[in-house]
């Protein structure tokens, strides 16, 4: 199993997780950012240089996020 190597990041603004994009793009067929969503369908990453970034500032009850 390949491991993924996230970084993630909680501050009292922000929920952030860096993933490397080849583990996405490794994959067969390789996984763009484009197919990638968070809980609700309409927050979609970014992909930062060799990033895929998911984030979601202040309220965090966008996107789906449950506790």
């Amino acid at each position: 199993m390949q491991e993924i190597n996230e970084t993630i990041i909680c501050t009292k603004d922000l929920i952030e997780v860096e993933i490397p994009s080849k583990f996405f793009l490794s994959k067969n067929p390789p996984i763009l950012i484009s197919d990638l969503h968070l809980n609700d369908p309409e927050c979609h990453g970014t992909e930062t240089g060799s990033f895929y970034v998911f984030s979601i500032k202040t309220n965090f009850a966008d996107c789906g996020t449950r506790m």
